[in-house]
């Protein structure tokens, strides 16, 4: 979308990335003809309102500061997560409050970081990037729930590592042809 909303060059080193990316992605989920059901669209409806997240982000990078556009996401998203959740609210316990600290803290740290990336490099570079969280989370998931590293999920995080690295090495070069910098 960021080629088609935004007019950025969709470079073969960025394709290659967004192409490893979404393959490593379905080496870890190994996706079959059972997921086709309602939800899945559900989440497909999910990822494409992610995109256009991104998109606008990236549009508002050029002319609002990161902290700026969180606190807006913050306020629009506050009544969206709001709303459905009165409908079953359950107050958190006091031993849940630190770790809705952390993951407050990491959520909108995360949010900074990707729109700081959005505002010094194209969303083709930044997102494919972000394909790494699935094997991240995996390994989460091993570390704090004693769950199991497949070789699915080793495989496909090795994919979009490479897809990621032949993309960064290229907009390296292309920065130093471009700044004459050594490669130091």
């Amino acid at each position: 979308l960021a080629a088609l909303i935004l007019g950025e060059r969709l470079t073969v080193p960025r394709m290659i990335a967004i192409g490893m990316g979404l393959t490593g992605m379905l080496i870890i989920l190994r996706p079959g003809f059972e997921v086709i059901a309602p939800a899945a669209f559900a989440v497909l409806g999910g990822a494409f309102c992610y995109a256009i997240a991104y998109i606008k982000t990236k549009q508002l990078a050029h002319i609002d500061t990161p902290l700026c556009i969180l606190f807006y996401m913050t306020v629009i998203q506050l009544p969206i997560g709001l709303v459905p959740s009165l409908f079953d609210w359950q107050t958190p316990s006091i031993e849940a409050w630190p770790w809705i600290l952390v993951v407050g803290v990491t959520a909108l740290s995360a949010h900074y970081c990707i729109t700081r990336a959005m505002q010094l490099v194209d969303a083709t570079v930044v997102v494919p990037m972000d394909f790494l969280r699935l094997p991240l989370i995996a390994v989460v998931g091993f570390m704090l729930y004693d769950e199991t590293i497949e070789w699915a999920i080793l495989l496909g995080a090795l994919v979009m590592f490479v897809g990621n690295y032949v993309s960064i090495q290229a907009e390296k070069r292309k920065l130093m042809s471009v700044y004459g910098a050594s490669k130091d």
